[in-house]
């Protein structure tokens, strides 16, 4: 038995996150590998492993020091904060170029309204243009 958790906890420490490969899929992967690894009930220990093998494995130096900063207490933690980093970043790369947070929104200046007096104004020098036209 000792002979095949060997590997599998070598394993674990080398394992990668790939090209395009999802953070959902690391995670599943590296508990599948822990409960190969250490089989029995989750401990401390076994816990801080799978969150340092989870950590080793993501691509990004600087989404590493970020979760490492964190200091995640849960695998499912650590990936919390992953995903939310990513989405920030996300976030961030959309938005340059954009000086305005809703791009698809036209302000609106709105006209001053004429007043009663401006009105009746305008209407007497219409009645006046109307006489001298002959209509």
């Amino acid at each position: 038995m000792a002979a095949l958790i060997k590997p599998r906890c070598i394993r674990r420490c080398t394992r990668k996150q790939r090209v395009g490969e999802d953070r959902s899929f690391l995670i599943q992967e590296i508990r599948r590998l822990m409960t190969l690894a250490y089989p029995g009930p989750p401990s401390a220990h076994s816990e801080s492993f799978a969150i340092r093998s989870f950590i080793d494995a993501l691509t990004g130096k600087t989404l590493v020091t970020k979760i490492r900063e964190r200091k995640p207490t849960s695998l499912d933690n650590a990936y919390k904060v992953a995903i939310r980093l990513k989405g920030y970043r996300k976030a961030d790369e959309d938005s340059d170029g954009h000086s305005e947070r809703r791009p698809g929104r036209m302000r609106a200046d709105k006209e001053k309204e004429p007043t009663n007096t401006e009105l009746v104004r305008r209407i007497e020098q219409l009645e006046t243009n109307q006489t001298t036209l002959g209509v």
